[in-house]
C-alpha cells in the first residue's frame, strides 16, 4: 500500500516526508556522520512505524543499513530483507582499501546470518551467501531495473566527431564510472599502451570524476598515451546514453562489481563490451557473442579482447546487436518487477507462518 524510504542526505533535515508518488515517501535524516545516522534512520524508522502499518523492512546493503534494518526487526518484529548491490563480503579486494572496510565486513557478516531473505544481483553472489550456509530458498536473484529505452534512442554521432576529431583519431573505446581503485583503471592504462601498438587510430574515453583522476593523468603521461587518453569528466545524467552511442567498444577493469549496470547499459547501446571476471559480469556478459570476459588485472588479455574488436568491426557490431538483444530479453521491466514483488509478498507470508518466531540466526 505504500514504500517508505528513509536516506542519508547531510544538506537536508526530515522535517516530514518528500512524496515522491501517492504512496511513495523519502525522508532525508539530514545526517552526515554515519554513526548519528544509525540512530536517526533508526528513529525516523520507528514514527513511521506508528503512522503505517507495517509489513518488511527492506535495507539497501547488509551493513550500516543492514544494522539499522535489524535494529528495527527486533523491536518491530518484523521480516528483513536485505540487498546486496555489489560483491563486497570477504572480497579480499574491498577489504583491503581500508581499516574501515574491515569493520564493515566484519559488520556485514554478523548481520546477514540474522535477516529473512537477500535480494542479490548475480549468480556469484547468490553462491556466496548459500556457500555462508544461507538457505537457498531465502536468496533471490532479483536484477537492477534499467531503463534501456534510454541507451537504445541514444545519438552519440556529435560526441563522437568531437573526440575523434579533436584528437585525431577514427575509433572510439569507453569507459563510465567513477575513477576509484575499485575500478583499476591502471589496468586499463597498461591495456591502452598495448592497444595503440596494434590500433594507433583507437581513443580511449573516460568519463567520470573521482580520488584516482590525477594519478592517473599522471600514469598517462608516464606510458605516453597523451592523445591516446581523453579524461572527460562527469557527465550529465540526460547526456550519458549519448556517450554509449558514440563509441565502438565499452571496457570495465574492475576487482569487484555487484552486476555492473554499465555493462546492461552499453549493450542496450548495442555495443560490444570487455570486462573483468568478476561479479555480475558473467550474468550480462556471453563471451564471444555479445563481448568477451577477461581475467582481473591482466592488461595483455585486456588489450587482445579490444583489439579482436577492431580488427573485425562487423563482427563487433553483431557483438553489439546481440548483447542487446540479450540483455532487454534477460532484465525485462515487467520480470524483474514480478520477481521484486514476489521476494517481498514471499518474505512477508513465511514470516507470518512461522508466527514471527524465527531464530536470530539462518
Amino acid at each position: 500500500d505504500s514504500y517508505h524510504l528513509v536516506v542519508r542526505h547531510a544538506r537536508m533535515a526530515s522535517d516530514g516526508p518528500v512524496r515522491l508518488r501517492e504512496n511513495v515517501f523519502v525522508y532525508p535524516t539530514g545526517t552526515r556522520w554515519k554513526p548519528k545516522y544509525v540512530w536517526d534512520a533508526y528513529r525516523i524508522a520507528r514514527g513511521i512505524s506508528k503512522r503505517f502499518p507495517m509489513d518488511l523492512i527492506y535495507t539497501q546493503d547488509p551493513l550500516v543499513t543492514g544494522l539499522i534494518g535489524y535494529r528495527l526487526k527486533r523491536s518491530l518484529k518484523l521480516p528483513l530483507c536485505l540487498s546486496f548491490a555489489g560483491d563486497m563480503i570477504d572480497n579480499a579486494y574491498w577489504v583491503n582499501e581500508s581499516l574501515k572496510l574491515r569493520f564493515y565486513n566484519r559488520l556485514g557478516k554478523w548481520v546477514i546470518p540474522r535477516a529473512d531473505a537477500y535480494r542479490v544481483v548475480s549468480e556469484s553472489e547468490a553462491g556466496k551467501l548459500i556457500g555462508m550456509g544461507i538457505s537457498a530458498e531465502r536468496v533471490w536473484l532479483v536484477p537492477w531495473l534499467v531503463p534501456f529505452e534510454r541507451f537504445a534512442e541514444a545519438d552519440g554521432q556529435a560526441i563522437r566527431e568531437r573526440y575523434l576529431h579533436e584528437n585525431r583519431k577514427k575509433r572510439l573505446l569507453l569507459f563510465v564510472g567513477r575513477l576509484v581503485p575499485q575500478k583499476d583503471l591502471s589496468t586499463m592504462l597498461d591495456a591502452m599502451a598495448r592497444i595503440v601498438k596494434r590500433h594507433p587510430e583507437a581513443l580511449l574515453l573516460m568519463v567520470g570524476e573521482g580520488a584516482e583522476r590525477t594519478r592517473l593523468e599522471r600514469q598517462v603521461g608516464e606510458l605516453g598515451l597523451l592523445g591516446d587518453v581523453v579524461f572527460a569528466g562527469p557527465a550529465r545524467y540526460e547526456q550519458v546514453p549519448d556517450f554509449y552511442a558514440a563509441c565502438d567498444a565499452f571496457l570495465l577493469s574492475s576487482v569487484y562489481e555487484g552486476n555492473a549496470r554499465v555493462l546492461n547499459e552499453a549493450s542496450a547501446s548495442a555495443r560490444p563490451v570487455v570486462a573483468t571476471r568478476v561479479s555480475g559480469t558473467p550474468d550480462s556478459v556471453v563471451e564471444g557473442e555479445t563481448g568477451y570476459v577477461v581475467d582481473i588485472k591482466d592488461p595483455s588479455q585486456l588489450a587482445d579482447r579490444v583489439c579482436r574488436l577492431l580488427d573485425d568491426t562487423p563482427a563487433a557490431q553483431r557483438m553489439g546487436q546481440a548483447g542487446r538483444a540479450y540483455v532487454l530479453a534477460k532484465y525485462d521491466e515487467r520480470k524483474t518487477l514480478a520477481m521484486f514483488r514476489e521476494m517481498l509478498e514471499t518474505t512477508v507470508r513465511r514470516y507470518a507462518e512461522d508466527g514471527g518466531r524465527r531464530k536470530s540466526r539462518a
